[in-house]
């Protein structure tokens, strides 16, 4: 086959090739600004002893009425991902310490990190007694 090119032909071409360049132009920033906007947001942050400023290892830090959440590393750091856009209510948890609620609002920061510092729980001597006698006679406290 013996293609000719003609005044016609080759403004065909420059128009296609335009439109292939605007197209691509047009989708690229699309995708940007559509990849920016669908980013979950990560909360980033450390659980620490109140008194010793010690990262508390295996603290439970989730999102109240979701299934969004995480539990510590060794040295009380974590990483919360999924979040997603708006105000949550942020609660911190460890067997033997106060728990912590905190209402956060997310979606404007991609990257948010969190700092959270937890009491122990004073349990008093009448509830450790009756704890006591509770396993001692086989029964769950």
């Amino acid at each position: 086959m013996n293609f000719q090119r003609n005044t016609v032909h080759g403004f065909r071409a420059k128009v296609s090739r335009r439109s292939i360049y605007l197209a691509l132009i047009f989708l690229s920033n699309a995708a940007l600004f559509c990849g920016a906007s669908a980013q979950d947001p990560v909360l980033t942050g450390t659980v620490a002893d109140t008194e010793s400023e010690r990262g508390l290892p295996r603290a439970h830090v989730f999102i109240a009425s979701s299934m969004i959440g995480t539990t510590t590393d060794r040295d009380g750091k974590f990483v919360l991902e999924g979040v997603p856009p708006g105000a949550h209510r942020l609660v911190v948890t460890m067997l033997g310490y106060e728990s912590v609620h905190v209402t956060h609002c997310s979606g404007l920061d991609i990257h948010t990190n969190l700092i959270f510092t937890l009491s122990l729980r004073l349990l008093s001597w009448r509830r450790l007694l009756l704890m006591h006698d509770l396993l001692a006679d086989g029964r769950d406290a």
